[in-house]
């Protein structure tokens, strides 16, 4: 938990004291607090924040936007907004922000507490979806863990709350979803099916009239929306 870093921007250093007494019980976030924008590029040389919680008013000349577009470090990060000035306009201008939530100041407890949890959860997300399977993955084999390389997984296919991870010897099974893990294998891997993805490097043959696909000896389903998303990127007439 305490691995998410929260960089807070307040000026007002009262504002800061109502924030930090919200924050105590909560514990899932190690906290930097700056009061003057200007010290931010020194900050952020030593300090890598996963969160934004800030002020719109990040200083008396300066919203929260334009101090973001100021640092490129701080474009992609997912962050919370409050601010005093809570109308539609100020929503407006923050809306192509990576926003998790808008809030007004003074904010209730729960409504801070809320917003933190969806942001942690982006953070998550946002921490999974950046972890991609390259040359190989480990498996469970029985009581062991097995490196097995991705350039050997032919199919995936769908079994229950597993996956089967298919390779000429045998298949192995991961709990997980077929979204899921497509986020993490290489683009090489496509969905032909609702329940079924495909190494590109082993796909012989697209039998349009019976709409399957053949892998080897294996003759896997295809379907139909899928068959001309397929096509649509593949095929040469």
């Amino acid at each position: 938990m305490n691995s998410f870093e929260l960089l807070i921007i307040e000026p007002d250093v009262s504002q800061q004291g109502v924030l930090k007494s919200y924050l105590e019980d909560l514990g899932i976030f190690k906290i930097e607090i700056l009061t003057h924008s200007d010290d931010l590029t020194k900050l952020l040389d030593i300090f890598t924040p996963d969160l934004l919680l800030a002020n719109y008013r990040a200083n008396v000349d300066t919203t929260i936007k334009e101090l973001i577009l100021q640092h490129s470090k701080l474009k992609n990060l997912p962050c919370i907004v409050y601010t005093s000035e809570f109308q539609k306009s100020v929503l407006n201008d923050i809306v192509d922000l990576v926003l998790v939530d808008f809030l007004p100041f003074p904010m209730k407890k729960i409504e801070l507490e809320k917003a933190l949890l969806l942001g942690k959860k982006q953070c998550e997300v946002n921490r999974n979806s950046s972890i991609k399977f390259n040359d190989y993955i480990f498996v469970r084999m029985g009581k062991d863990i097995k490196k097995l390389k991705i350039s050997d997984i032919l199919y995936v296919v769908v079994d229950g709350k597993y996956i089967e991870l298919h390779t000429s010897e045998r298949r192995f099974f991961v709990r997980s979803t077929l979204t899921a893990l497509l986020e993490r294998l290489p683009s090489s891997f496509i969905k032909t099916h609702k329940a079924y993805a495909v190494n590109l490097e082993y796909l012989d043959t697209i039998n349009m009239e019976d709409s399957t696909v053949k892998i080897g000896n294996e003759t896997l389903p295809l379907s139909r929306n899928l068959k001309k998303e397929i096509l649509d990127l593949f095929y040469v007439a």
